[in-house]
């Protein structure tokens, strides 16, 4: 086994320190730069959930790369409305975080973004809206904002106010969450046009557009709505892959979808040699 990080960083973009994973395989290429991946925790989570709760340091020496696992408290990877700018500390200040302490390669076919519900949002967000430098999206049991059971036309307001997410939410934590949500996206009903998955998608064409790998557990309350989104993602003309198995909205899903991900993902890159 290689070697598990954990500490905090300081964060410019933020203004604070923030708490930071990362782990380093034993058996990492020595001649060629790393590849890496960004893997976001959920909305009841924090930067060791899962090197906790899953066998992550065994499946990276399967998949050997830096695994890097950053803090975000409950902003959903937003730069919130009232709060702060997490979007722009994942996207931006962390690479090149990464980038100045690991030979990282530049390649954005090497660097993934991996995510469960909060961060299987998060992942989807910040690797539609940045094309240019992730070239690998896992997302599993994506807690999405919309239900996506229409096309973006036919959505004229995206009220999401009564959403499979929201309910989940309301039936699983308490009122608190929704100061939460207040915090990230403001107060009104339609999302922000930079927060709807559908919309990012329709505006990244499909050749510049990541390698997408959506999975859900088929006794998850989101099941239906991460099904829906993967059909629009299809018909967008988008590279994805998605893949249900037996499991609730769990850490003993999230475990098996990120080792199916990960070869998924090793998968992908035996093709293009």
């Amino acid at each position: 086994m290689g070697m598990i990080v954990r500490g905090t960083l300081y964060s410019d973009v933020l203004e604070m320190d923030t708490g930071i994973a990362i782990v380093t395989p034993k058996e990492l290429p020595t001649h060629t730069p790393y590849k890496v991946a960004y893997v976001l925790h959920g909305l009841s989570g924090n930067h060791e959930s899962w090197i906790n709760n899953t066998m992550v340091s065994l499946y990276a020496e399967k998949t050997p790369m830096i695994y890097v696992f950053p803090e975000v408290q409950r902003s959903f990877y937003t730069n919130m409305q009232t709060g702060l700018n997490y979007f722009d500390y994942i996207c931006y200040e962390l690479p090149q975080y990464i980038q100045k302490i690991y030979q990282v390669s530049d390649k954005k076919e090497d660097h993934l973004i991996v995510g469960a519900s909060m961060g299987g949002f998060g992942a989807l967000k910040c690797g539609l809206k940045r094309p240019d430098y992730f070239g690998n999206i896992l997302s599993f049991s994506a807690a999405l904002l919309q239900d996506y059971d229409q096309p973006l036309a036919n959505q004229p307001k995206e009220d999401w106010s009564g959403t499979s997410m929201r309910r989940l939410l309301k039936n699983k934590f308490s009122q608190k969450v929704e100061q939460d949500l207040v915090a990230a996206f403001g107060h009104q009903e339609e999302l922000p046009k930079e927060d709807n998955l559908l919309w990012l998608a329709q505006s990244v064409a499909p050749s510049e557009a990541p390698n997408i790998y959506l999975a859900c557990g088929l006794k998850d309350p989101l099941l239906s709505a991460n099904r829906h989104f993967y059909q629009q993602l299809n018909s967008l003309g988008l590279p994805v892959t998605y893949e249900e198995k037996e499991g609730y909205h769990e850490w003993s899903y999230f475990n098996q979808a990120l080792d199916d991900g990960l070869r998924w993902y090793r998968r992908q890159n035996k093709k293009k040699k």
